[in-house]
This record gives C-alpha cells, structure tokens and sequence, in this order.
C-alpha cells in the first residue's frame, strides 16, 4: 500500500535514496523484468541501526534499511523466505495479495544516505538539486 506524501505524518522520512522508499516505477519495473529475476534469500538477523542480514545461497550478507523492524516481522511470517533484487536494491517478500517491497542499500555505505521529511521542504530541495542525482534511479 502505498500513501501520498500528506497522508504521512510529520517526521517520516521520504527519501527515495538506496534503503528509503521504494518508488512506484521501481516496485513495478523490479517485478516484470526477466533480467533481474532476483535471489532466493533467508532473513537472518536485523540490527536496530538498520542492518538486515540475509543468507544468499550460504553467504551471509548485510544491507541497510530504514524499516529493519517491519522487513525482519512480514519476512519472518514468510518463514524467512525472501527474494533479493540486488541490482535493483530491491528486497521482495510475499503478501496475502502480492509483495512486500523493500528498498535496501549496502552496510557499509548507508552513512552516505540522507533522510527527506515531511515538512521540511528545504532538505527535499537540497537533495533533488544535490550531486546524487535524481530521486528515483530504475
């Protein structure tokens, strides 16, 4: 499900950067795209900081997220099953009626990443014009 930006509440974060929100083009693009099928995975741990630890094919790895609370709670009521779009960022979990999706970035690099709120129309500013790029990256 997804909510517009006023239906938020004050201090949520809207980012789109690697790890935030999961745009719309990206969660649909990431679903029909052959080249990109994406990795079975099992979720292993997450740290409060943000970190989720997957098991990929027996390797563990660890990516950022801004919601490690809810991936580790709706991947665990898949039993741990998950689906990693590594080139697209994307971690996917089965829903009643489709997927979660989940924007993931590296560990190591999160620091990097800068949170937009709602309300604070400047730091949105400062990130559309900032040297990161756009927004959105599919």
């Amino acid at each position: 499900m997804y909510l517009p930006a006023a239906d938020y509440p004050i201090g949520t974060c809207q980012s789109y950067y690697p790890g935030h929100q999961v745009s719309r083009v990206a969660s649909f693009r990431s679903q029909r795209d052959p080249d990109y099928p994406g990795t079975s995975c099992t979720i292993v741990d997450y740290w409060e900081n943000g970190v989720v630890v997957l098991d990929v094919d027996g390797d563990e790895r660890r990516f950022w997220t801004h919601h490690p609370i809810r991936v580790w709670q709706l991947v665990r009521c898949n039993g741990g099953r998950c689906l990693l779009q590594e080139e697209r960022g994307l971690l996917r979990t089965r829903s009643e009626d489709g997927w979660y999706v989940f924007s993931l970035d590296d560990a190591d690099s999160w620091a990097e990443q800068q949170c937009v709120f709602v309300g604070d129309n400047g730091q949105l500013y400062r990130q559309l014009t900032g040297s990161r790029g756009p927004l959105v990256a599919c």
